[in-house]
């Protein structure tokens, strides 16, 4: 018989839900998450229990045309399942009743449902990852670049030439170019205001783009710059960059303090420092492959300050 669970004061309901969250492992990992679903009234009350997933995290497979949902928790994917327009979520969950094991099958049809962001109306997110072997629609990478609020975007794209990158405002935190961002052309490289950019594989970038852009930092009030991680144009002779109008220093990791972290950044050894008038300075590393005439740029500005003198 079914019990009218909104029916109840809040604080049994709290309480009937946080006892449904503790028997995932005997009933059902994913009764929590379908409650929440239910309503905007369901959602509201499970936000507002302790639980153990930190999130939720869309993967789309284009190729196959299916996405994988799964629920996060602080150490991973806890469950997982898929969205097809034909019934692909095949998958199995072990029940035991008493002293019998059971199988659970769960099915779900997405009659054709379409899972890019702009479709399941994603106003806002962490983190938006696009892998594709061919160019997305225009219009869904003008909502995930323009419309939606999210710190990090990591782009797995081909050539992209067509899009018109140049008008587009780039406001995360952290952009990511994967693989192949030849189509990033020195103007929208130099107009990049992310905290943090990597670019890594082909490039269309020289070492005159790379030194203009850090010339535009060590000129400017900019605090928001964190790091810069690119790879230089292959298959031309990159020669280092001329540092000598920064008045750069050797790189010396105890200027840092605590927010030194070689696992994070690795080994500078090699490095120069660049002192900004402000007090603010930054890491910058240049490293060459001679076999496939490549290099690579690592530049790190850090959040403690120098002292400034008075001139």
């Amino acid at each position: 018989m079914p019990f009218p669970i909104l029916k109840l004061p809040f604080l049994p309901i709290q309480l009937v839900l946080q006892h449904l969250d503790t028997l995932t492992q005997n009933l059902d990992r994913l009764a929590l998450f379908e409650f929440s679903t239910c309503s905007q009234k369901c959602r509201r009350l499970v936000s507002c229990i302790r639980h153990k997933y930190t999130g939720i995290k869309i993967d789309w497979n284009g190729d196959e045309g299916y996405a994988t949902i799964k629920l996060e928790t602080s150490y991973g994917a806890s469950y997982s399942w898929k969205i097809a327009e034909i019934c692909a979520g095949e998958l199995y969950e072990s029940r035991k009743i008493g002293n019998m094991t059971i199988m659970i099958r769960y099915f779900f049809y997405g009659g054709g449902t379409h899972v890019f962001p702009a479709d399941l109306e994603i106003k806002k997110c962490d983190e938006v990852l696009v892998m594709s072997r061919e160019p997305i629609d225009d219009d869904q990478m003008k909502y995930i670049l323009g419309d939606m609020i999210t710190k990090k975007v990591t782009l797995y794209l081909p050539n992209y030439s067509n899009f018109p990158w140049e008008s587009t405002r780039f406001s995360m935190d952290c952009l990511d170019f994967e693989l192949d961002s030849k189509w990033v052309s020195r103007e929208m490289f130099l107009s990049l205001k992310c905290p943090k950019i990597y670019m890594r594989g082909f490039t269309s970038l020289t070492s005159k783009d790379v030194r203009d852009f850090i010339n535009q930092w060590f000129n400017s009030n900019d605090t928001r710059l964190e790091t810069l991680m690119v790879d230089l144009k292959f298959g031309e002779e990159s020669e280092p960059i001329d540092l000598s109008e920064f008045n750069p220093k050797p790189w010396d990791p105890e200027l840092r303090g605590q927010y030194y972290d070689k696992d994070l950044v690795g080994n500078l050894f090699g490095g120069m420092d660049i002192i900004r008038n402000d007090g603010r300075f930054a890491t910058f590393r240049q490293s060459s492959t001679a076999l496939f005439r490549h290099s690579s740029i690592d530049f790190f500005v850090w959040k403690n300050t120098l002292p400034v003198e008075n001139n």
